[in-house]
């Protein structure tokens, strides 16, 4: 998913709402769409809104991708 449509979707959740990510069939989340998360749950917890992820998981699946690609440069 591309970070205009996630931020087009996660500007229609109305506040107050309790918004669970699942991390299942995500292979890969580069580092504006996380920034976009983490930025987006910061401003709505004032308004109310929860975010559920496991922030763990999330940036593991952005960092995957880096080590991957370090391991290929070194090789």
């Amino acid at each position: 998913m591309r970070l205009p449509k996630l931020a087009s979707i996660l500007e229609q959740i109305p506040p107050g709402t309790e918004l669970h990510i699942h991390l299942d069939k995500l292979a890969y989340i580069d580092h504006s769409c996380l920034d976009l998360f983490s930025t987006w749950a910061k401003q709505q917890e004032q308004m109310g809104s929860t975010l559920i992820v496991q922030w763990e998981g999330l940036v593991e699946r952005y960092r995957k991708i880096y080590t991957a690609r370090d391991s290929q440069l070194a090789a």
